[in-house]
């Protein structure tokens, strides 16, 4: 049954461990374009191929599939091998569409501890003392690091 969930997690299952899953995964897709958790196993498993394959999972279905479990993946993989700046603007894409789930709180969350950690490394590297007079604001975790 080619619309059978557990079937396609079967076939998916045994074509990774054969160690060539890409067709399977592109029938998949063709079959559940809007399926968020097939496209994410896709980029995964991409991952761990090549980080550049990856990214061309990522962007073929990040803008038809409105998924926070999707753009979840994509943060932490743009957290794992990119710069903050390309972080900060996969942020800003993220929220700019699915800011208003209300699911999206952790995802706010750690946007604001990253927007803080570039502020507060900007007053730093403009006054060597702002930590002293109180120009800092509270410091979180930062996102990026915790994530490598």
């Amino acid at each position: 049954d080619p619309y059978d969930l557990a079937s396609w997690d079967a076939r998916i299952k045994e074509a990774v461990a054969a160690g060539e899953p890409q067709e399977v995964f592109e029938r998949v897709v063709k079959q559940f374009p809007f399926a968020a958790r097939f496209w994410i196993a896709y980029a995964d498993w991409a991952e761990q191929q090549d980080t550049a394959q990856a990214m061309a999972v990522f962007q073929r279905c990040l803008q038809q599939v409105p998924s926070l479990d999707l753009w979840t993946s994509y943060l932490g993989f743009c957290k794992r091998y990119y710069s903050v700046e390309e972080v900060l603007r996969a942020y800003q894409r993220a929220l700019d569409l699915l800011g208003m789930d209300p699911r999206a709180g952790l995802m706010w969350t750690e946007y604001l501890s990253l927007l803080k950690h570039i502020y507060n490394a900007q007053q730093k590297k403009d006054n060597p003392d702002a930590d002293v007079q109180g120009k800092l604001l509270a410091q979180d975790a930062n996102p990026v690091e915790a994530a490598r």
